[in-house]
C-alpha cells in the first residue's frame, strides 16, 4: 500500500474516532427525547463510502486522467443516492428523533465532504507537481 493511501486511512480513522467520540458525548449528555442511537451505523456509513469513493478516484486518475470529471460527477450520484436511500431507511425504521437524525446526518455529510474533497484535491495536486 502506498504512504499516500495509509495515511489517507489513517485519517479517516482519526475523523470517524473523533465524530465517534463526539456522538459517544452527545448521546451521554443529551435529554432521552434527542438521544441518537443509531448515529453510529450512520457514521460507519459515510466513513465506508467517502474512502471508497476516494481510491476509486485516485485509481481512475492514474488510469484515464481524462475520464476524471466524469467519474467524479458519477461517483458523487451514487454517493448522494446512497445517502438518501441511507436517510430515507433510518427516518423509516429507526426510533430515534427524526429532527435529531436529521441534524446527524448533516453535520456528519459536510465534515466528510469537505474532508473528501480537501483530500482529494490534495493528493491530485501532488500527483500534477510530481508529474510536470
Amino acid at each position: 500500500m502506498k504512504p499516500a493511501n495509509r495515511r489517507y486511512l489513517f485519517i479517516v480513522a482519526a475523523l470517524t474516532i473523533i465524530c465517534a467520540a463526539l456522538q459517544f458525548i452527545w448521546n451521554k449528555q443529551a435529554p432521552d427525547g434527542i438521544r441518537m442511537n443509531d448515529g453510529f451505523i450512520l457514521l460507519g456509513v459515510f466513513a465506508t463510502t467517502v474512502t471508497a469513493a476516494h481510491f476509486f478516484l485516485l485509481s481512475v486518475s492514474e488510469n484515464a486522467p481524462n475520464a476524471f470529471v466524469r467519474s467524479f460527477m458519477v461517483s458523487t450520484a451514487i454517493k448522494l443516492m446512497i445517502y438518501m436511500t441511507v436517510l430515507i431507511a433510518f427516518l423509516l425504521y429507526s426510533k430515534d428523533n427524526q429532527k435529531v437524525l436529521v441534524l446527524h446526518f448533516l453535520f456528519y455529510y459536510a465534515v466528510f465532504t469537505v474532508f473528501e474533497v480537501s483530500m482529494l484535491y490534495r493528493e491530485l495536486s501532488a500527483k500534477r507537481k510530481g508529474k510536470l
